[in-house]
């Protein structure tokens, strides 16, 4: 096992939401409340969080100074704006957010938020796809 002094973690995050109960159960959604305790984890760990770029960055050059966190958001969602940037300003924690630019040009949302809408709102049990049965519960 590699072990290093001061390490990168990397936290990968899709987005937030208030209660993922109320996101179409959508599973890459983790509610605000736990976001919010995992910064003051970090926080209370002494970890410095830092954004991805200069982390690796320093990771190349071996000049990390303190074990760090780089925080990332992925698809460029909403929520990393509305409920993440407010606990990474309290927190004086940096994030990275990628965005996917191409979906800027089209006027609908990406498909699998489709799938995850007709699930979520679909009266059947379960559903079959090449010989297996998925239970919608």
């Amino acid at each position: 096992m590699l072990k290093r002094e001061n390490p990168l973690v990397i936290l990968g995050y899709h987005g937030l939401c208030e209660d993922p109960a109320h996101h179409l159960n959508d599973f890459c959604f983790l509610s605000v409340e736990k976001f919010k305790k995992d910064l003051e984890s970090i926080k209370r760990c002494g970890w410095k969080t830092i954004d991805l770029s200069t982390g690796i960055e320093k990771l190349k050059s071996r000049s990390l100074e303190q074990p760090s966190v780089a925080i990332t958001f992925d698809d460029g969602f909403r929520s990393s704006l509305q409920y993440a940037e407010p606990l990474l300003k309290t927190n004086n924690a940096h994030a990275t957010v990628f965005l996917p630019t191409n979906l800027q040009q089209r006027r609908h949302p990406p498909w699998f938020t489709d799938i995850i809408h007709a699930v979520a709102n679909s009266n059947r049990q379960h559903f079959e796809f090449y010989g297996r049965r998925f239970y919608l519960t």
